[in-house]
């Protein structure tokens, strides 16, 4: 039986400045023009490729960061927090900063384990990484009386998250984690919530061949409606050219 060989840090540090170079090569390739020479049919499949590997290494660089956090270490090289650290490396603004690291904080807690695997196999992505943790922690808020509930969150409701973000958009991930705060907590909405759903509304006004649409939506609605409108987008083209090949 073979066995996997064992990955260290100088293998990962190897394998790093493989995908560095890597990603050299790519970056200028592009820059000297070859998506010109690249065959139309190619361009789909290149350019998901390409948005799958950043999704990859933002996963690794998440847990990555969540360590560097944990270990102290920017302490003893003059940075006041792991935050400036950031912004002075990556160059990053406040909410960019902020928001990787609240990712990668939440990926390094034991109850997050299934989403940081699940994220570093490739079988979600980071868009859906984050509305799952949203919820969740929107979820663990209310439950911090309750271990027995907290319990629940973090293995059965984490499951069913992971199992939409695994063939759905984020927005699905959102309205799922929407749908099972509203169910745990059925009677736990704040007065601000409350107010916002009975607020939302929605007014269509023709204009001319086109619709005017105004109104204020709760977080869960909007996903629903963004998905609707989405899919209603993409079959526009299709039917263009079902109608022109049936003139043909």
């Amino acid at each position: 039986m073979l066995q996997t060989p064992a990955v260290g840090p100088r293998e990962v540090h190897a394998a790093l400045a493989q995908m560095r170079a890597a990603a050299a090569v790519v970056n200028g390739a592009i820059a000297d023009g070859v998506l010109i020479d690249t065959a139309d049919e190619a361009l789909p499949e290149l350019t998901a490729g390409l948005l799958a590997a950043a999704d990859a290494a933002t996963a690794a660089a998440t847990a990555a960061l969540g360590r560097t956090h944990d270990s102290g270490v920017l302490r003893g090289r003059g940075f006041v927090s792991t935050k400036a650290w950031l912004k002075a490396t990556t160059r990053c603004g406040d909410r960019d900063a902020a928001r990787l690291l609240a990712r990668s904080r939440d990926l390094q807690r034991p109850e997050f384990a299934a989403t940081r695997s699940a994220w570093l196999a490739g079988r979600i992505v980071g868009a859906g990484v984050r509305e799952l943790s949203l919820g969740l922690v929107a979820c663990e808020k209310k439950t911090r009386t309750d271990p027995d509930l907290t319990a629940l969150v973090f293995a059965e409701c984490q499951q069913v998250l992971l199992d939409i973000a695994q063939s759905e958009n984020a927005d699905h991930v959102r309205a799922a984690a929407a749908r099972i705060l509203a169910t745990v907590f059925p009677d736990g909405a704040t007065a601000d919530e409350q107010e916002a759903y009975h607020a939302q509304h929605l007014r269509l006004t023709r204009v001319g061949n086109e619709t005017d649409v105004r109104g204020m939506l709760s977080a869960e609605s909007d996903a629903l409606l963004s998905t609707a409108l989405d899919r209603i987008v993409d079959l526009g083209p299709r039917r263009e050219r079902q109608r022109a090949v049936g003139e043909v």
